[in-house]
C-alpha cells in the first residue's frame, strides 16, 4: 500500500465516519432542505468517486477496482441477485424493527423525496451514489486493504465503515446498511466486477427512495416537519 492509499484509506473508513456520525447529531431536528442535500451528496461522491479512481489506478491498476468488463447476461444476472437479496435483507429488517418497535431517523424520513422534482433528484443522486459509493467502497478501499488485513477482514472493515457513513439513519439505518455493504462486498468479489454492484446499488436505491419506502422501512410516524420545495423545481 503506497502513503497515499494509506492516507486516502484512513479517511475512508476512519475521517468520513467519524464526520458523518457529528453531523449526524447536528442535523436533529433541523429542517433540511431536500434538493440542495441531493446536489451536495451528489457532488461529493462523485468526487470521491474520481479520486479513488485515480489513486487507485495509479499504485494497483483498473482490474484492482473491478474495472473489468462482463457480458451483458451475466451482468444483469449478477445485479438481478444482489437486488433481490438486498430488497429480502432490507425486509428482514423492517420485521425485526418493527418487533423491536424501533423507528426511522426523522432526518432518513425528511430526505425522502416527496415531490416530482425532487424525485428526480433523488433518482440522479441514486445513480451518482451506485457509481461513486461502489467504487470508493467495494473497487477501491476494500482491495486496499486486502493486501494487509487479508480479503475478509477488508470486506467487513468496509462494510463497518459504509454502514457509520449513513449515520443520519440511525442506528437501525447503520447496521442495516451495514449489513448491505457486506452482501455487496461479497457479490463484488465473487462477481469479479465492479458493474454488477453498481447497477444493484443504484436500483436498489432507486426502489427503497422512489418505490418501496414503506414497505423497507419499519413502521414510521408521519414526519413532524417538512421543507423542500413544494414546486418540485430540480
Amino acid at each position: 500500500m503506497t502513503v497515499v492509499d494509506a492516507v486516502t484509506v484512513t479517511g475512508l473508513i476512519v475521517v468520513l465516519p467519524g464526520l458523518a456520525v457529528a453531523q449526524a447529531r447536528a442535523l436533529r431536528g433541523v429542517l433540511i432542505p431536500r434538493l440542495p442535500a441531493y446536489a451536495s451528496s451528489a457532488v461529493t461522491l462523485a468526487l470521491l468517486g474520481a479520486w479513488c479512481t485515480g489513486v487507485g489506478v495509479w499504485s494497483r491498476g483498473a482490474r484492482t477496482l473491478g474495472f473489468v468488463a462482463m457480458a451483458p447476461g451475466m451482468m444483469v444476472g449478477w445485479a438481478l441477485v444482489v437486488v433481490v437479496a438486498g430488497i429480502g435483507l432490507m425486509l428482514g429488517f423492517r420485521v425485526l424493527g418493527d418487533a423491536l418497535a424501533a423507528k426511522e431517523s426523522e432526518t432518513l424520513l425528511q430526505l425522502l423525496p416527496r415531490t416530482t422534482g425532487e424525485r428526480f433528484g433523488f433518482a440522479a443522486l441514486s445513480v451518482i451514489a451506485g457509481l461513486g459509493e461502489e467504487i470508493v467502497f467495494r473497487g477501491y478501499a476494500l482491495s486496499a486493504l486486502a493486501g494487509v488485513t487479508g480479503v475478509a477482514t477488508a470486506g467487513v472493515i468496509t462494510s463497518l465503515a459504509f454502514g457509520v457513513l449513513h449515520a443520519y439513519q440511525g442506528a437501525l439505518g447503520v447496521v442495516r446498511t451495514a449489513a448491505l455493504g457486506g452482501l455487496l462486498a461479497w457479490s463484488f468479489l465473487a462477481a469479479g466486477s465492479i458493474w454488477p454492484v453498481v447497477t444493484a446499488h443504484a436500483v436498489l436505491d432507486l426502489l427503497g427512495g422512489l418505490v418501496l419506502a414503506d414497505r423497507l422501512m419499519v413502521t414510521r410516524p408521519a414526519p413532524t416537519r417538512d421543507t423542500g420545495n413544494p414546486g418540485g423545481v430540480s
